[in-house]
């Protein structure tokens, strides 16, 4: 019996433990995290050095990732023989996990700080963006 009690509670520990994960945490959090992808498209693409919020970051694929506890990002693309071009990107309230922390239910509570402290309640726009250096004389 004491076997059987035992197997039961190596059962159901991994299930419990997911439903306290999943209490302690929002929607946004849970399904889009605090950072944000923001696909970019400059020209020209080679040899491009881009900077964000001040730090020169890697530019793969047209691809930076924003965190959105940041109010706005700054982000500077600089080439040889080219004007640089900065962009400014804010974040706004993202409605659709105000709704759907409100329906979460019981944990409504703790959903709401946890989105809101890792950023998660937000999103940044633009979300993509084409930009074209213009080439000094």
């Amino acid at each position: 019996m004491m076997e059987r009690q035992s197997k039961n509670l190596r059962t159901s520990l991994p299930t419990l433990i997911a439903a306290v994960l999943m209490l302690l945490t929002g929607c946004a959090t849970i399904l889009e995290g605090p950072r944000q992808t923001i696909r970019l498209h400059c020209e020209p693409s080679d040899g491009l050095k881009v900077i964000v919020d001040g730090k020169e970051t890697e530019f793969v694929n047209g691809d930076i990732h924003l965190d959105k506890k940041r109010v706005t990002h700054f982000v500077t693309f600089e080439k040889e023989r080219y004007y640089p071009s900065t962009i400014s990107f804010n974040r706004e309230i993202n409605p659709f996990w105000v709704v759907a922390d409100l329906i979460w239910g019981p944990a409504v509570p703790i959903a709401w700080i946890v989105d809101w402290q890792t950023g998660s309640f937000y999103r940044i726009d633009p979300r993509d963006l084409h930009i074209a250096l213009r080439q000094q004389d």
